[in-house]
C-alpha cells in the first residue's frame, strides 16, 4: 500500500509500512514506541507528494510491531489524496485478481497441485504441458502476470527466452525438484524467483511476490504441500 513516517510529540520518528488504509485511519507496521491514546503526526507516502495527517493511536500490538491509528480533523486535500490512493489500490487488486499464472510442467500431477494451492492464494492458473501451450497462452486476451516453469524440462531455457521477448513484464519462477541443484547462470539471470518441491504455501506466495505480511495471509494454513 505504501510507507509512512510517524512523528511523536517527543521528537522521535519511525518509518512504517502501511497495511490497511481508509479515510478514517490506518494500520501501520513497525516499531514506534507510541502508546494507546497518544496523538501523532503521520506522513503517508502514497504518491510523489507526502500526505500529512494527525492521528490518535487507538491500538498497539507490540508482539507483531503494529499500531492502529484513527485520523483526526483530516483536511479535505488529505482525504482526497487518500481516496485516490485507495482507488488506485483497488484497481490494482482487481487487475491481479483477473491475472492468471501460467504453469508449465510435464507432470500433470504437479500442475494440478499448483492449481490447487494457487487457488488458496486467490490466483487462477492456466495449466500447460508443453512450451507451445505457453506460447499460445501469451497471446490470449486474458492477462497472465507470472510463469512457473519446470527446471527439469529441457525446453525451459528456450521458453524463458521467448517469454522475455514477448512478455518482458511477466514474473518468471523456476520450479525445482526436491533437491535444489545449482542454477546455470544463463538460466538464473532469466528468473525472478526459484521454488523447491515439495513447496509450502507461504513459499509459493513469496515466489509470486504476494505480500506475506498482509493480514489475510494469517488465515492461510502453514503446512500445505503436494501430496
Amino acid at each position: 500500500m505504501g510507507t509512512a513516517t510517524l512523528y511523536r510529540g517527543s521528537g522521535e520518528c519511525a518509518a512504517l509500512a502501511i497495511r490497511d488504509l481508509s479515510t478514517t485511519g490506518a494500520r501501520l507496521v513497525g516499531a514506534t514506541g507510541a502508546g494507546e491514546g497518544e496523538l501523532v503526526r503521520i506522513s503517508l507516502e502514497l504518491d510523489a507528494e507526502p500526505v500529512w495527517v494527525t492521528g490518535e493511536i487507538t491500538r498497539t500490538d507490540v508482539q507483531n510491531a503494529q499500531v492502529a491509528v484513527g485520523f483526526r480533523e483530516t483536511s479535505p486535500a488529505a482525504l482526497a489524496a487518500i481516496d485516490q490512493a485507495l482507488t488506485r489500490a483497488l484497481a490494482r487488486a482487481r487487475e491481479l485478481a483477473h491475472a492468471s499464472v501460467l504453469v508449465f510442467h510435464p507432470d500433470a500431477g504437479v500442475r494440478a497441485q499448483l492449481e490447487r494451492d494457487l487457488s488458496l492464494l486467490e490466483r487462477s492458473a492456466t495449466s500447460c504441458g508443453t512450451p507451445l501451450e505457453v506460447m499460445w497462452s501469451l497471446h490470449e486476451p486474458a492477462p497472465h502476470d507470472t510463469l512457473i516453469a519446470s527446471a527439469s524440462a529441457p525446453e525451459t531455457a528456450t521458453l524463458l527466452a521467448h517469454v522475455i521477448d514477448h512478455a518482458p513484464a511477466m514474473r518468471r519462477v523456476l520450479l525445482f525438484g526436491d533437491q535444489l541443484r545449482s542454477v546455470d547462470h544463463a538460466l538464473s539471470s532469466r528468473v525472478s524467483a526459484v521454488l523447491r518441491t515439495p513447496w509450502r504455501i507461504r513459499a509459493l506466495a513469496r515466489a509470486l511476490a504476494i505480500d506475506t505480511n498482509d493480514s489475510s495471509m494469517a488465515l492461510l494454513p502453514e503446512d500445505i504441500e503436494p501430496e
